[in-house]
């Protein structure tokens, strides 16, 4: 008799096959578990693990053969974090939504200006190529206040908390703009709150709107060219 294996053992599986690098055997097993939790109606935790697909499937991306398999991959990321952004929607949980938004925005960005360099390179070897129209047009969006913090003395903030001041890393709002400080780091109980205080999650709506922090952001290679905050 087969044993059946359970939501948990397949987990395990998928974060072990993550570790090794095994990224599309993670991703065929995250799936599985995905649907095993929508069956059961445990909406949270398919959330979790769509996001978690999301990122497995960009990572697959990142080591695939052929070109087909490179937009597979980059297209199977968006769907995931689609759903899982949607989920996060019905559950009312607006910081995760708002970040597979960010991630789907990404990763359509990327795989739009892929297409693009791939029909150039095309006509400049008089390759004949079939390219579908990119779903999303010319897309580029700011991702940093989605992926990353860092702990930096920046000129213009009380000096007594340089050691504590919380800004984006490599930011040109930050280097060379106005954006000095997103809150103090003993401020927060813990990580997670300072991630999501109001100035992040301020930004992080604007942003989804097309309204940048800084007027520098226009300097900036993720730069859409819409609004400045």
């Amino acid at each position: 008799m087969i044993k059946k294996i359970n939501e948990a053992e397949l987990l395990e599986l998928a974060k072990t096959e993550e570790k090794n690098y095994n990224w599309e055997k993670s991703a065929n097993l995250y799936e599985q578990v995905t649907k095993s939790f929508l069956k059961k109606n445990l909406l949270e935790d398919a959330a979790k693990i769509y996001k978690r697909l999301g990122y497995v499937n960009a990572k697959a991306s990142e080591t695939a053969d052929t070109s087909v398999d490179y937009v597979k991959l980059k297209s199977s990321a968006i769907i995931a974090y689609e759903k899982a952004g949607n989920l996060f929607k019905q559950l009312r949980n607006e910081p995760n939504e708002l970040e597979c938004e960010a991630e789907t925005s990404y990763l359509k960005g990327i795989l739009t200006k892929s297409l693009i360099e791939a029909e150039r390179y095309a006509q400049e070897s008089k390759v004949e190529i079939s390219i579908p129209e990119p779903f999303d047009g010319q897309n580029r969006n700011c991702g940093s206040f989605w992926t990353r913090f860092q702990v930096w003395p920046v000129k213009g903030i009380d000096p007594k908390r340089y050691s504590e001041n919380v800004i984006i890393g490599g930011c040109n709002a930050v280097v060379r703009g106005h954006l000095k400080s997103l809150g103090y780091f003993f401020d927060y109980n813990n990580i997670m709150e300072l991630w999501n205080n109001d100035k992040f999650q301020t930004i992080r709506r604007n942003l989804l709107k097309g309204v940048y922090p800084d007027l520098e952001c226009k300097t900036c290679q993720s730069y859409a060219g819409l609004k400045d905050g």
